[in-house]
């Protein structure tokens, strides 16, 4: 896993580019509609329980680090170990079918595993990549897909042409039949400065080509040695970007307003706005921050939450927003605010899962149903010689 961004780093690494792209925000000039502050109603999903996968030291097959889960064709699950560097193919019931890839620099092999989905002619694509923050020296944004077989079928590139000397990373990946969405990190590199180059963009059948949909531009002047959080942040990653069924991208281009973008496939598009109060951090989800920051004096965490958390769209079109530093109700593992296609504000569901949100990941895939990930999340005090409980459950909404 990618280290975290410490900027003395950057100086040793040679210059890439003489400037940086322009932005590129067309939601600038479109309608922007009004949503109410509060939310009329809460209402609780309580998804059931269709399998759960044993992934600790007894289990049948190795289980490094699983990181991601996205929908495979027929009822199946695509968990992405980025340990091993392979994805595990689920069956409907549970039961590992195979792992599709293998580390390496060949033919099909894999240069790392962050994120992966499954086209509807069979073929899996897997992306190497790394979280929010984190910079991935000599990443190029590299999708390797295998076919049924697990044998090389093709090569796409999440962020376009990164030159020579790459500095590219995945942060986001969401399918909807065979159209892909990528949100991705360029770094540019000229005299002074590092400039992280922030895009979304549509990967489409057959052959991977890239329509730019949006870019947003991060300038760090390399003479101060401090590392801010507001000057690194990143709006697409953290899965506050997703894809419809119907080619509709959502997506949250500032941090600190509740502002919410839906692009249609034709390329037009419309804004929800809201009225949010800035929600403070705790003094340890700041320490946080900076310690995925790199730690140290020179780590500054902003004060307050981002506006907005995930977005995902669910099956019956309508679009969940999760708002960012707000508790779920007791005993939920956490809440969206959940709107129409046309934007109206219908209630905050309150999410109860078999799982703890301060150590368990949720994975909300594109098809609607929801894996949780419990015992991979790392931690600052791991002890490398006793593996944690390691289990995956999916769930699915009645």
């Amino acid at each position: 896993m990618p280290r975290p961004l410490i900027v003395c780093c950057l100086s040793a690494i040679a210059v890439v580019s003489a400037a940086a792209p322009a932005p590129i925000t067309p939601w600038t000039e479109w309608p922007v509609l009004s949503v109410p502050a509060d939310s009329p109603a809460d209402v609780t999903l309580r998804p059931a329980v269709v399998w759960r996968l044993d992934c600790g030291a007894e289990a049948e097959t190795v289980v490094g680090r699983i990181v991601a889960a996205a929908p495979g064709l027929a009822g199946r699950t695509l968990l992405v170990d980025n340990q091993l560097t392979n994805v595990l193919v689920i069956g409907p019931k549970g039961e590992i079918e195979r792992t599709v890839g293998q580390p390496g620099e060949g033919p099909g092999d894999l240069p790392g595993a962050w994120r992966a989905f499954q086209l509807d002619d069979g073929r899996i694509g897997v992306a190497e990549g790394a979280p929010a923050f984190g910079i991935l020296y000599g990443g190029a944004g590299k999708i390797i897909l295998l076919d049924e077989a697990g044998d090389p079928a093709g090569r796409w590139w999440a962020a376009g042409d990164t030159g020579t000397r790459p500095i590219s990373a995945v942060r986001e990946l969401r399918c909807a039949g065979n159209v892909v969405l990528t949100a991705t990190m360029r770094g540019e590199m000229a005299p002074g400065s590092f400039t992280s180059v922030l895009e979304m963009s549509l990967l489409h059948q057959p052959d991977g080509a890239r329509e730019l949909i949006a870019r947003l531009l991060n300038e760090d002047k390399m003479s101060s040695r401090k590392i801010n959080e507001g000057d690194y942040y990143e709006p697409f990653a953290g899965g506050r970007c997703d894809l419809s069924a119907k080619g509709q991208v959502a997506f949250a281009p500032d941090r600190d307003r509740w502002f919410v973008v839906v692009r249609e496939p034709d390329g037009t598009g419309r804004a929800l706005s809201r009225e949010w109060p800035a929600i403070p951090r705790t003094p340890a989800a700041r320490a946080e921050i900076i310690t995925v920051l790199g730690g140290g004096d020179g780590c500054e965490a902003l004060p307050d939450h981002p506006a907005l958390g995930r977005i995902r769209w669910r099956p019956n079109g309508n679009l969940w927003v999760e708002p960012m530093g707000v508790e779920p109700a007791p005993g939920a593992f956490a809440c969206f605010d959940e709107f129409t296609p046309a934007g109206e504000l219908l209630h905050r569901v309150q999410l109860v899962l078999p799982g703890d949100p301060a150590q368990d990941m949720l994975a909300i895939m594109e098809d609607g149903r929801f894996v949780l990930l419990r015992g991979f999340r790392p931690t600052a005090d791991e002890d490398e010689t006793t593996a944690p409980q390691t289990e995956v459950i999916l769930l699915a909404a009645g």
